[in-house]
């Protein structure tokens, strides 16, 4: 089985998901924070740290960038078409 992959931006979050440490931040998350850490014991969650600038799907992006991105997926312009007319 392969985990399932959670990516976060805020570093204090993906270690409060491996290290069992109890913060008085987490008070009103503590339900949540026990059910993340249990999935990322039995290795079926995986959470990782990507800064804020490499989430594309969630920020705006550079002209650049957002062309880089859109071409890594093949989408073309509606300009681009094939179709006669």
């Amino acid at each position: 089985m392969v985990a399932t992959v959670v990516y976060r931006d805020n570093i204090n979050a993906v270690y409060m998901t491996a290290i069992p440490v109890h913060h008085r931040c987490t008070k009103n998350i503590e339900i949540d924070i026990h059910f993340v850490r249990e999935k990322v014991a039995l290795c079926k969650v995986c959470v990782l740290h990507v800064p804020s600038k490499y989430q594309f799907m969630t920020k705006s992006l550079p002209i650049q960038l957002f062309e880089d991105f859109r071409s890594s997926l093949y989408i073309r312009n509606h300009d681009d078409s094939t179709e006669d007319g």
